[in-house]
């Protein structure tokens, strides 16, 4: 049986080791910037080929 005495770790410890972990995950390549760059400006030159009247978009309200 564990001693949760010798278990014991900080908040501070936890989440340092969680955003490492996450910050290694998030790592990427010059390449795959590139490609997601070049993707977004395709898909942009796409939507700018159609016009869509403002009537169309839907009604929203920002609350706080």
């Amino acid at each position: 049986m564990l001693d949760n005495a010798s278990m014991k770790i900080t908040r501070r410890t936890l989440a340092i080791s969680a955003l490492a972990g996450a910050a290694a995950a998030q790592q990427t390549t010059s390449d795959e910037l590139e490609q997601a760059r070049k993707q977004v400006e395709l898909t942009s030159q796409t939507l700018l080929k159609y016009e869509i009247a403002i009537s169309a978009e839907p009604a929203f309200q920002f609350k706080a």
